[in-house]
C-alpha cells in the first residue's frame, strides 16, 4: 500500500488516501488520475517526518509534514493552556474553586 496526501494551493493537506503499490508507481498513477496534487506520506513516518493528516500543511523546503495550531486559544470561556508544538492547546488542568 501507499498513502498520498493531496494538497491545496496553500500546501494545506485537503485529503489522504491510499494506493495500490503492486507494482513501480501503481499508487502513484492512481493518484495522478484523481487530479490535484499529492504527495507521498508514510503511515510509519518513514518519509516527510509523519503521517500527514487533513489539516496540516506540507513544508516544501524542508519537505516534511507540519501540524498547524491556530496562533490563539479557543474562544470558548474555557482555560486552554499552550503543552508544545506536537500537542497544542489544550484545557487547563487548573480548576479554581471558588466556594469558601
Amino acid at each position: 500500500m501507499s498513502h498520498w496526501a493531496e494538497i491545496n494551493q496553500d500546501n494545506t493537506v485537503l485529503r489522504v488516501v491510499v494506493g495500490d503499490n503492486n507494482a513501480p508507481d501503481e499508487g502513484q498513477a492512481f493518484v495522478e488520475s484523481l487530479g490535484g496534487t499529492w504527495v507521498k506520506t508514510s503511515y510509519n513516518a518513514n518519509i516527510r517526518d509523519r503521517f500527514a493528516g487533513i489539516g496540516m500543511r506540507y513544508d516544501q523546503e524542508a519537505d516534511v509534514f507540519v501540524k498547524v495550531f491556530p496562533a490563539s486559544p479557543p474562544d470558548d470561556g474555557q482555560l486552554w493552556e499552550w503543552e508544545s508544538d506536537e500537542v497544542g492547546w489544550v484545557l487547563s488542568a487548573e480548576v479554581t474553586d471558588e466556594t469558601p
